[in-house]
């Protein structure tokens, strides 16, 4: 399903086009912009906000981009989007319209349902209060969870790290490896198992979004060997450190002492 743009400003007048226009999260969302304006747009300075709450702008340098957007069990959300685009005189015009994302639904029985504030933790290795969102691979990371608000027990951990792979234990490390051109942005998930004061099991789950940047292709280490040795040349053998010269000092030394026998 296709919405229209909302809000036009001044300058090229703005409008954008998104499908689907809401979903259960994580959801990925396409957009599209156009703009109508008596100048030429300079696409340099086109710019996405694919929530204008978070104060987070992303200059793709497109009209077309696409964005997955993640809400926690229990909850929906409306995400408000905007495209501003500029044109060769410098005018500036822009268009927003709304995203709605519902959260997956919790399987807790436990009352009240206030165990939904369990948050994933994406530490960096090394580094005590780490959390961060996004890196460059390989991307190394530790992760964990926040249940500070967690009323009863943590009986299991189930996790689903986004990029094929999923693990069982509380406190995970996982490398994160993007070998192509582009950024990655992968869904975390973690399905909680609960146990309340009365003995009642139940079931949360959390999610978050982790951005893997590109990097730079691993080469392989020189081959250095361990026995004082270095690499041979192409079909020689390897020699001793220092044992270059050797021979060639034997020899002068054996023609000396047969120069001093000839003499006497």
């Amino acid at each position: 399903m296709d919405g229209g743009g909302g809000t036009v400003d001044a300058g090229p007048k703005v409008s954008i086009s998104v499908s689907p226009l809401s979903g259960d999260s994580p959801v990925t969302v396409n957009f599209s912009g156009n703009a109508i304006s008596s100048l030429p747009i300079d696409e340099n300075k086109t710019k996405w906000d694919f929530d204008i709450n978070d104060l987070t702008t992303i200059n793709v340098n497109s009209r077309t981009a696409q964005y997955t957007y993640v809400v926690d069990a229990g909850e929906t959300k409306e995400f408000i989007a905007r495209l501003t685009m500029v044109d060769t005189a410098g005018n500036i015009g822009s268009a927003q319209i709304g995203i709605t994302v519902k959260g997956p639904a919790s399987d807790s029985i436990t009352s009240g349902g206030g165990d939904q504030g369990i948050r994933i933790i994406i530490g960096v290795p090394g580094t005590v209060g780490s959390d961060v969102d996004e890196g460059t691979s390989p991307f190394q990371v530790e992760l964990s969870l926040d249940t500070s608000e967690l009323s009863g027990s943590l009986q299991a951990v189930r996790w689903d790290l986004g990029d094929g792979t999923s693990a069982s234990s509380l406190f995970v490390t996982h490398t994160y490896v993007n070998e192509t051109e582009e950024a990655f942005r992968l869904p975390i998930t973690a399905t909680i198992t609960t146990l309340s004061s009365g003995g009642i099991t139940g079931t949360i789950v959390a999610s978050r979004r982790i951005t893997v940047l590109p990097g730079s292709a691993v080469t392989e280490p020189p081959d250095v060997t361990l026995d004082g040795t270095v690499p041979a040349g192409a079909g020689g053998s390897a020699m001793p450190c220092g044992a270059v010269g050797l021979l060639p000092l034997a020899v002068m030394m054996a023609s000396m002492m047969w120069l001093r026998r000839e003499r006497f």
